[in-house]
């Protein structure tokens, strides 16, 4: 008897002691999981809540735009000034929560006028500079190409979206090209005939892109742009904005 007493008692203080010890303890300490590797947003996809310029200096304006979005924007000064875009230049836009991407597009429009001011991302940062001197280093990237050129029991073809970068080709001011590129969409209003071979289509398209986006750059028309079919994708050597408009 005198025995069940005692693990009684025993009991009861383990049941009083253990919870109070437990609160009392420190916290043990947590090694935090790593966060997932994500890449983050493009710079240019950035929404800046307002841009109220009214007569408002381009310099300022850029400033601006860095301090709301965090924006890492680098400007090449001496190749707008040599366009004759200057830091003074005053620029008028009202946009409420747009992307950056439309705010630079506008904006170079409104300061270059028919200059050929843009913008592209290099290294996560956003480099304003003149057309030209962005088009100069030649870019190579390959583009699959397989599910278009790809033999269909349907006799119409699949449809290549081009008109937008037809429309566009050869203007600058924005960077980024036409947000659509012919690589990007299924619509459009021309098409690579059926009825033919995989690399019959892969010419054919390649025709399409030499006519329809810059076709001055293109070294079959005096330039020094190539573009190549191989193993089901187009291998294109090009200046940036021929990029922009292939991949929108």
């Amino acid at each position: 008897m005198r025995r069940v007493t005692s693990l009684a008692v025993v009991a009861l203080v383990l049941t009083i002691l253990v919870p109070a010890l437990q609160a009392a303890a420190p916290a043990p300490t947590q090694t935090p999981a790593a966060a997932p590797a994500t890449g983050g947003p493009a710079p240019t996809n950035k929404t800046a809540p307002e841009a109220n310029f009214s007569g408002v200096a381009l310099g300022d304006a850029i400033d601006y735009i860095r301090d709301v979005t965090n924006a890492n924007i680098h400007v090449n000064w001496n190749a707008l000034e040599a366009a004759g875009v200057g830091k003074d230049t005053v620029v008028n836009l009202r946009l409420h929560s747009v992307p950056l991407k439309t705010i630079l597009r506008l904006m170079l429009n409104e300061a270059g006028g028919g200059t050929g001011l843009t913008y592209y991302v290099s290294d996560g940062v956003i480099e304003i500079t003149t057309q030209e001197l962005a088009d100069k280093d030649l870019i190579t990237r390959v583009y699959p190409i397989d599910d278009l050129i790809m033999d269909f029991p349907d006799p119409v073809p699949p449809e290549f979206n081009i008109q937008a970068t037809a429309q566009t080709s050869g203007k600058g001011g924005g960077g980024g090209g036409s947000g659509q590129g012919i690589f990007s969409g299924n619509s459009a209003s021309n098409n690579v005939q059926a009825g033919t071979s995989s690399k019959e289509r892969a010419e054919d398209l390649i025709k399409i892109i030499q006519d329809s986006i810059q076709p001055q750059v293109w070294k079959e028309n005096g330039g020094t742009a190539t573009i190549h079919f191989w193993n089901g994708s187009l291998i294109v050597t090009a200046p940036r904005s021929v990029h922009e408009a292939l991949a929108g």
